[in-house]
């Protein structure tokens, strides 16, 4: 996976790199949490094995004890705030769990030679510290002190299924399909409304992907695939561009991606490399979006690096975005695209000491 600031870089345990058992516990002051884990491992032959994991946190939070901000007076019955001092009103606690529910982390996985079943729930959420207006706005009629003081709550409950074949089948060519199924759970409860309404929100996606890697020659590579997805959606909680006037109503509706992807790696001479890939998305409500890179590498020495990389991603709308404009006016958001062009100089000084300029 991915982040922002680079790449993470995850490997999982399974029946064929954990074997036995083992039970943690741990309790947290202050902050006050319980939680309790389980491991267990089985190596069935040289190639199988099944792995399971259950976590279970029960989360009370930290005390929310001080007010930061300026000092004024509260209506409602509940005291007035007075800064640097601790919040005598009933606060929920930092951190604390939505609808006091307990979190809970599962995990199994089976393995037989090129072929990986797993599956995965987790369930976590927490409460918002209320805002300031419910020392200022006027309470509801029927609603109870607790009510009007329990920020926004939310709950998210995540279950995937996913099936990988990883396959040699020969010396020069690899193949890997992938197979997933992943439906996430939002249960929302709004601050400051009476009676409070329960949102309950979903998204399911079904996912594919097969890519095979031709390396005819110890210098040469090139990998190409295609992903398809298909997305259900309910009701989504990223619904800004949904709410705005005119409103739109309408919160169920599906989508196809599908996704075709290159790249080519040749090491021209010991001194020279290039890397050359490809990739195009068609959503249901975009147009086909082409995202090229190109990226050529210098070394004329064990320790000088030249590195010149051209490129284009582009980069469709939310979901949300993409609906609520075709709903509004039939037509197809434009594309976010960067354009982005980089030259690269590194120096390894010693083992320890290394410069660069880019």
């Amino acid at each position: 996976c991915s982040s922002d600031l680079g790449v993470i870089d995850v490997e999982t345990y399974n029946g064929l790199t954990f074997q036995g058992a083992d039970l943690t516990l741990r309790q947290g002051v202050v902050n006050e949490y319980t939680t309790a884990e389980v491991r267990y491992g089985y190596k069935l032959s040289d190639t199988s094995g099944l792995f399971f994991y259950y976590g279970v946190a029960d989360v009370g939070g930290a005390p929310n004890t001080y007010y930061i901000g300026h000092s004024f007076p509260a209506a409602n019955g509940l005291p007035a705030n007075v800064a640097g001092h601790p919040v005598p009103g009933p606060i929920p606690n930092l951190d604390a769990p939505a609808f006091d529910a307990l979190w809970h982390k599962a995990y199994v996985s089976y393995v037989n030679g090129p072929l990986e079943i797993w599956g995965r729930f987790v369930q976590d959420g927490e409460v918002a510290p209320p805002s300031r207006s419910i020392y200022s706005n006027t309470r509801p009629a029927g609603t109870t002190l607790d009510e009007w003081t329990t920020g926004r709550e939310i709950q998210n409950q995540q279950y995937t299924l996913a099936a990988s074949i990883k396959k040699e089948l020969s010396p020069s060519w690899n193949l890997e399909l992938l197979q997933s199924d992943d439906f996430w759970d939002f249960k929302d409860q709004r601050a400051f409304t009476s009676p409070k309404p329960t949102r309950l929100a979903n998204e399911n996606q079904a996912f594919s992907r097969a890519i095979a890697v031709w390396t005819p020659t110890d210098g040469q590579s090139l990998a190409f695939g295609v992903e398809y997805s298909h997305m259900w959606f309910h009701d989504p909680p990223q619904s800004d561009a949904l709410d705005v006037a005119p409103v739109v109503s309408n919160r169920d509706w599906q989508t196809d991606t599908i996704s075709l992807l290159a790249e080519y790696q040749w090491r021209i001479t010991d001194q020279w490399t290039t890397f050359l890939s490809y990739r195009t998305d068609k959503n249901t409500y975009s147009d086909w979006m082409q995202s090229p890179r190109a990226t050529l590498v210098f070394t004329p020495t064990k320790v000088d690096t030249f590195k010149v990389m051209a490129g284009q991603s582009v980069r469709q709308s939310s979901a949300e975005e993409l609906w609520s404009q075709w709903e509004r006016t039939g037509t197809i958001p434009k594309p976010e695209t960067l354009r982005s062009y980089e030259l690269a100089y590194d120096r390894k000084l010693s083992d320890r000491w290394s410069v660069s300029a880019n």
